[in-house]
């Protein structure tokens, strides 16, 4: 089975936009759903078997709504800064890596083709 991450991605555009990645493939899409079907369309047979998981994006027991709203500016940065090969401030790195009370640390999204091997060396932490 393929793993298949949906994320916003604005384009720096008013429109919303979700990106899924995976499987060395990507899409873009105006809805999570026109995503998926887009990079579902590009996967083969083998590939195509689909299990969903959906995150609300809601505050929870993890994540307050401002630590949401913070969390998602400093993504958007982060992915900036990664797009144009430039490292993001120490500051926000370490804001963004600072583990939640009593949650876990969430992993950056993967990038495209790149190897869960890779991955756990740059990081200590698996593919997700």
């Amino acid at each position: 089975m393929t793993k298949i991450a949906i994320v916003p991605d604005s384009l720096g555009g008013p429109e919303p936009a979700f990106r899924a990645v995976g499987a060395g493939r990507q899409s873009v899409g105006r809805t999570p759903g026109e995503a998926l079907d887009a990079i579902t369309a590009q996967l083969s047979d083998l590939e195509s078997g689909t299990l969903v998981v959906v995150q609300n994006f809601r505050p929870d027991a993890f994540f307050s709504a401002d630590q949401r709203r913070r969390m998602d500016e400093l993504m958007t940065r982060w992915r900036s800064a990664r797009d144009w090969g430039r490292p993001l401030p120490a500051a926000e790195q370490a804001e963004l890596l600072k583990r939640p009370p009593g949650g876990r640390l969430p992993s950056p999204p993967v990038r495209p083709g790149e190897s869960p091997l890779r991955r756990r060396r740059l990081t200590g932490r698996p593919s997700v």
